[in-house]
């Protein structure tokens, strides 16, 4: 896969981690799958790392690999030597009854008069022990028989909350031309007939690829989602596993911010930093980045040239925040200003700048 891809993956990814960590405290292993199923470019581990990475809880990567295949190439192994010793047994009994053997015990030993055990039936026993081991080294194997096409369950399902309009878009997937939408409040909804949870019915159009859940003027709040495709089994209808989606709609939390500089006698700057104040109780702003331009102030993040990037940090509205800015990067008649580093953050905050002249450095 294209590294680049990838990339963009792993930050989708990171954005979808924390917004489930802006409701809750920890993500569930059922979460966990969800993901994976989500960004299929990535593994379990990688996407567990990732979890890790931002929650510093190890813990995430406790978990245990699927070793199914092992199990049941050595259940297929024994099952193969259980067949060869009844076949090895059922030959010697042959034997028995064709008088060359007095007796066959359950551990497949022959049992011979003393003076005929060494010219009795000799070639007969190389023959079972080859027959055995040519077996052994070639298994008999059934063709597979040939499986009608199951219909394929949704593979992602993207959500987006714009203009106080929340919208589900999926891909149609094989076999499938109706789902039923549920939602609930508090969790996923685990069935498609479900009471608590509300639920519509969204039919394919012909042959379009992607279908679309729209709710218009939606209140905040965590809405879970679970998509149930659809199926006709022998004229009864049957509901595949909902694939979840968690969309959560809060309000913007505007962040304010000044520039606080102090100079010498000779107005050289000594020091610089910058104040941030919030109106929530607490909030962890993601990390940010001061932008630079010669002239004019910047208007959006291509504007300038990118001069110091701040790490999250944690704000309330007890007290404001101040961090230390490096002096290196700072030149006479230069306009900063503050913007998300990741952009698909402005969703979730509005960073409120100060007046256009406490912005440039004379």
């Amino acid at each position: 896969m294209d590294e680049d891809q990838k990339l963009k993956e792993f930050n989708e990814l990171e954005e979808e981690i924390e917004t489930i960590l802006s409701v809750k405290d920890e993500l569930s292993d059922d979460e966990i799958d969800n993901l994976a199923g989500e960004f299929n470019s990535l593994s379990e581990l990688e996407i567990r790392e990732k979890i890790s990475l931002i929650t510093g809880d190890k813990s995430y990567l406790d978990f245990q690999v699927n070793n199914s295949e092992y199990i049941t190439e050595k259940k297929d192994e024994e099952h193969i030597d259980e067949l060869l010793e009844v076949k090895e047994v059922l030959k010697l009994k042959e034997l028995q009854q064709s008088g060359k053997i007095d007796e066959v015990n359950t551990e497949s030993e022959l049992q011979y008069d003393k003076d005929e055990k060494n010219s009795i039936c000799n070639d007969e026993l190389i023959e079972i022990k080859d027959e055995v081991l040519e077996a052994k080294d070639n298994p008999i194997t059934q063709e597979p028989e040939e499986i009608e096409e199951q219909p394929e369950n949704i593979s992602v399902i993207r959500g987006d909350i714009q203009y106080n309009q929340l919208s589900l878009q999926w891909n149609w997937p094989k076999g499938i031309s109706k789902v039923v939408v549920g939602y609930r409040l508090d969790k996923f909804p685990k069935y498609a007939d479900e009471e608590m949870s509300t639920c519509s019915i969204v039919e394919r159009r012909g042959n379009e690829i992607e279908g679309e859940f729209i709710i218009n003027k939606v209140e905040q709040g965590n809405y879970y989602f679970s998509i149930f495709p659809v199926v006709q089994e022998a004229g009864r209808t049957k509901y595949l596993e909902g694939k979840h989606r968690l969309i959560v709609n809060k309000p913007v939390i505007e962040i304010y911010y000044d520039l606080k500089i102090k100079r010498n006698l000779l107005g050289k700057i000594k020091s610089m930093q910058i104040e941030f104040r919030t109106e929530e109780k607490e909030v962890n702003l993601p990390p940010t980045v001061l932008i630079a331009k010669v002239g004019n102030l910047p208007i959006q993040k291509s504007d300038g040239e990118s001069i110091c990037r701040l790490d999250s940090v944690v704000l309330s509205n007890s007290k404001p925040n101040t961090v230390e800015l490096p002096l290196d990067n700072f030149m006479k008649n230069m306009y900063v200003k503050l913007f998300m580093l990741d952009d698909n953050n402005g969703k979730l905050f509005r960073i409120i700048s100060p007046a256009r002249e406490k912005l440039m450095f004379k």
